[in-house]
């Protein structure tokens, strides 16, 4: 698996930091939330690696954290009106909503846009707020909007994971 290159979709460009990146055998042992959409990327290159949305019980939160990070990067950015540098951390927050969004529901990051999303966990109109947030990535608006997407999937999946919780407990 060496020298093997994981390209992103051209159809990313507007929230992915990454267009190409080489493969890491790292990457295979370990869940890394560094790099937003890295293994939704290497799914549709064909690379059998992790997949964290079949574990989310373990992944989100990792995701989860990484936002804070970010959403603590982009405060500060704000705060001082630094609006020219805060397309980058915006589009690992959008890659972070992304990921969340759908592993919650259990599949990859749908890498085509208007494709058929079938997600039956996710926030209220959330594929406009997208749009606005990707249309307008340095707006102080598109910030507060993507850390409100963030907050209800946040709590969708939560309360996802107690139902299931829940479910197995009564069973035993």
């Amino acid at each position: 698996m060496m020298n093997q290159h994981v390209f992103f979709p051209e159809e990313w460009s507007k929230f992915s930091t990454e267009k190409e990146i080489s493969w890491q055998e790292v990457y295979n042992r370990e869940f890394l939330s560094d790099i937003p959409l890295l293994y939704d990327a290497a799914y549709y290159n064909g690379i059998e690696t992790l997949r964290p949305w079949e574990v989310t019980i373990h992944t989100v939160p990792a995701v989860l954290g990484k936002w804070e990070n970010m959403k603590a990067v982009l405060y500060e950015k704000f705060s001082i009106r630094d609006q020219a540098s805060t397309l980058y951390p915006m589009k690992i927050g959008i890659g972070l909503f992304l990921e969340i969004l759908y592993w919650s529901n259990g599949q990859p990051v749908l890498w085509k846009k208007n494709g058929d999303v079938l997600l039956s966990n996710k926030p209220v109109n959330w594929e406009e707020r997208l749009e606005f947030i990707l249309d307008y990535p340095k707006k102080y608006h598109s910030f507060i909007q993507l850390t409100e997407l963030i907050s209800e999937i946040e709590k969708i999946f939560v309360k996802q994971q107690t139902v299931m919780n829940m479910k197995k407990a009564s069973k035993s």
